[in-house]
């Protein structure tokens, strides 16, 4: 398999080195110390959109800023067999309309990067959900201190300080992703986005959705850039009982998944883990994509599924329902 991946910042290094194990890899970037930095990877490089192309992967990893992702996925179809998509997939409902109405005119598969999904903490609480009976509601949440995210780097310099293309709602979708993969589709009941001041940036810091699932089944998800220890999880209650995912922290990151039953004292540990591998899910992504590309089973993120989050937050900040 030949995969390109378009930006070369730290996920798409992450994305390419990842790739190195199941294909030749090649990266696409303007910068020259990132293609150096590829290079000495032994991963080979290009600096036009258009060389890299006529490459001729058969998937193509799009990781660069926001705005940008559809422009270079419109591109790419044709191209290649398959696309994926860093979060947000797209800022403009319209532009992702088009590009995904040529991308299936054309046959190239789109996807959406969402590697919560393969997370080893949630594929145990989806193996073990329909124990806790019919999903009545779901709890989820993430919070990291922004200033600590990214070592080295002014974080009020970064996409995620920008008002126009950043903000912890955006960063969270994996969370919203998540509830919808588990409970089925939703939207949004109501929405609170606040730019606290505390980080002295122009995105909301904190956010919290309240969604009804076709289901019936409410979520609750809470996203912020403001707790100190990067903390993350997701609690189900259904009519039989409450499963709970807890991780805590950042190399390492400390997973525990625990299912109540109907009693206190109905309580098991049916995943502990004191350092979970970060990059496994990363890994295990592209595998997939892989495995998208060859027919079979798969747990990527579908175009139709990135593109529905995008319908139900891009209206919220585009609202400027920021306090």
């Amino acid at each position: 398999m030949r995969l390109l991946v378009i930006g070369c910042g730290s996920i798409g290094m992450r994305h390419a080195e990842n790739a190195v194990l199941l294909g030749d890899v090649a990266v696409l970037d303007p910068d020259d110390n990132r293609r150096t930095q590829a290079k000495s990877r032994e991963i080979q490089t290009f600096a036009e959109l258009e060389d890299a192309l006529c490459w001729r992967a058969d998937a193509v990893v799009i990781a660069t800023p926001h705005d940008s992702h559809m422009q270079l996925a419109q591109a790419a179809i044709g191209r290649c067999r398959a696309i994926l998509v860093e979060k947000p997939f797209g800022m403009d409902i319209g532009e992702m309309d088009a590009v995904l109405a040529d991308a299936k005119t054309q046959g190239t598969a789109m996807f959406g990067v969402c590697n919560m999904r393969y997370h080893p903490a949630v594929g145990a609480l989806a193996q073990h959900l329909g124990e806790v009976g019919e999903p009545i509601f779901a709890r989820a949440h993430y919070g990291n201190f922004l200033p600590d995210m990214r070592p080295g780097v002014d974080y009020r310099t970064h996409y995620a300080a920008d008002g126009a293309l950043g903000g912890a709602l955006l960063d969270g979708v994996h969370e919203i992703d998540l509830v919808q993969w588990l409970l089925g589709p939703a939207s949004v009941r109501h929405a609170d986005l606040v730019r606290s001041g505390a980080l002295a940036i122009q995105s909301n810091d904190y956010a919290a959705l309240h969604l009804e699932h076709e289901s019936h089944a409410r979520s609750e998800i809470h996203i912020d850039y403001l707790r100190r220890v990067k903390l993350r999880g997701l609690e189900v209650t259904g009519r039989d009982g409450t499963i709970l995912w807890e991780s805590v922290g950042k190399g390492p990151e400390r997973a525990r998944v625990l299912l109540r039953s109907k009693t206190d004292r109905d309580v098991h540990d049916i995943y502990n883990n004191d350092n979970v591998d970060g990059n496994a899910p990363y890994r295990e992504m592209l595998s997939d994509l892989v495995a998208a590309l060859n027919g079979r089973d798969h747990r990527l993120q579908t175009a139709t599924q990135a593109r529905a989050i995008a319908a139900m937050v891009l209206p919220l900040l585009q609202d400027k329902q920021v306090k």
